[in-house]
């Protein structure tokens, strides 16, 4: 082969553990955030583990995220009278992007409901949480967005179409999950004495020696809860 490498990088690095930055960009990406994903951030839900994640990852700074105020339409007309909805209130602290005008989703929405909800969309029957679904679509391709990040298994079995026609990376939560979160056998490495290096997932009862180490090599405590 002409070629100095066989197998490309694998794309992880110190400031991008998850390898989500792909090619030459520099900037962290804007993903657009589904409704599922809000809800999971409750505590009791399923999927609670995959959406902190994804928060997590943009408080390490490895992308950005946002809301369509499709979202907040949604939320407020599922709200009760006179009742704070907490969800709404949490929505309102993420950047918002603008659902596309009319004009705009009469030349999206077709086109996308054929690719995400195939039948419904030829028989004329898509439901309004479809056509929410949709709106959220248009409004990252409107918007020029890299991506979206949704549970809906039936958007995200798109992803292949949607990123062909449109450049838009739909994105599952489980996608942000940290490589050596689910780490658990410890790794062994031979030393040239008779002692052993063993990697083990850190302790609550080690959270001292870790800071007491990390200060010692000049990280700033305001990094050290960033990043850690």
């Amino acid at each position: 082969l002409e070629s100095l490498q066989l197998f490309a990088a694998s794309g992880i690095s110190a400031a991008d553990p998850l390898g989500l930055d792909f090619g030459e960009r520099r900037t962290r990406p804007l993903y657009l955030l589904d409704l599922n994903v809000l809800f999971d951030m409750g505590p009791r839900r399923q999927r609670h583990p995959f959406a902190r994640d994804v928060f997590r990852a943009e408080r390490m700074q490895i992308c950005a995220l946002a809301i369509s105020s499709e979202i907040e339409v949604e939320l407020e007309r599922t709200a009760r009278d006179a009742k704070t909805d907490p969800m709404l209130a949490f929505a309102g602290m993420l950047p918002r992007f603008p659902v596309p005008d009319d004009d705009a989703l009469e030349r999206l929405l077709p086109r996308l409901g054929e690719i995400v909800f195939p039948e419904r969309s030829r028989d004329g029957t898509l439901r309004p949480n479809d056509l929410s679904d949709l709106k959220h679509l248009a409004t990252a391709i409107q918007n020029g967005l890299p991506g979206l990040i949704t549970n809906d298994a039936t958007v995200l079995a798109g992803a292949p179409l949607l990123q062909k026609e449109y450049g838009l990376d739909v994105l599952s939560p489980t996608l942000f999950q940290a490589p050596l979160d689910d780490h658990e056998i410890p790794v062994v490495h031979a030393a040239e004495s008779d002692d052993s290096i063993v990697i083990e997932r850190a302790q609550r009862q080690d959270a001292q020696a870790i800071q007491d180490l990390l200060t010692s090599l000049g990280v700033a405590l305001a990094d050290q809860a960033a990043q850690w």
